[in-house]
């Protein structure tokens, strides 16, 4: 292999740059090998593939944490009174139909697309 390396590419670099490349190759037998090796792993679409996903993340995170704070707070404020109306013998199935049940309905709806799509950026990242 070593014998058909024919051409040399020449590559300018400043002082610190020089010292990156030393401590990078300190574990090659030359610093050719080592270049040679990162060109050989580096993949720009897997690259790409990552930084959208992470990007996908973040966009994630951010759609649902304030929809999550709303929904925790209401349905925290509704437990509460539930609470206080079953302490004093007045919580009725109507009560628990009519303003609980939609609150859950709909804290639930908003686990199930989070995880939905938690699950599609999931299979794009197994895929990269």
């Amino acid at each position: 292999m070593y014998n058909n390396r024919k051409t040399i590419i020449k590559l300018r670099v400043n002082d610190e740059e020089l010292k990156l490349f030393l401590q990078k190759s300190a574990r090659y037998p030359t610093m050719s090998s080592m270049i040679r090796d990162a060109v050989r792993q580096f993949d720009d679409r897997q690259t790409m593939g990552k930084l959208q996903s992470l990007t996908e993340l973040k966009n994630f995170y951010v759609k649902y944490e304030q929809q999550l704070g709303w929904l925790g707070s209401n349905f925290n404020q509704y437990m509460h009174r539930a609470n206080e109306l079953n302490v004093s013998g007045q919580l009725t199935a109507q009560h628990l139909i009519e303003i609980i049940l939609p609150v859950a309905g709909k804290g639930l709806e908003l686990i199930r697309e989070m995880k939905r799509e938690l699950d599609d950026i999931h299979s794009k990242l197994l895929k990269l």
